[in-house]
């Protein structure tokens, strides 16, 4: 009877060492994981990131197109004050033009 109460002993205590090592790959499956969920934080962060990057540009490109409206505005403003009609603008521009290409042929 010692031998089958023996044998019972060793089969539990293999059992146990069978639990200690699914226990220590679950430890490292759990280690993995968090490690894998960490990366997708990161990730995440740097789609955030990424995004933020595109509304600071879509913010500029609106201010950049305010600008270009406040210059036509004013650009207006000051044909009208000088009482120039387009032909007179495009005859000044041309001029502006004609003058530039000249200096940059000396």
């Amino acid at each position: 009877m010692g031998g089958g109460f023996e044998n019972l002993c060793n089969k539990y205590i293999e059992f146990g060492r069978s639990l200690i090592e699914f226990g220590r790959s679950l430890i490292e499956f759990g280690r993995a994981f968090v490690e894998f969920g960490r990366s997708l934080i990161e990730f995440g962060r740097s789609f955030v990131e990424f995004g933020r990057s595109f509304v600071e540009f879509g913010r500029s490109l609106i201010e950049f197109g305010r600008s270009l409206i406040e210059f036509g505005r004013a650009f207006l403003e000051f044909k009208q004050w000088l009482g120039w009609g387009k032909t007179q603008i495009i005859e000044q521009l041309q001029t502006c033009v004609y003058i530039v290409a000249f200096i940059r042929e000396d």
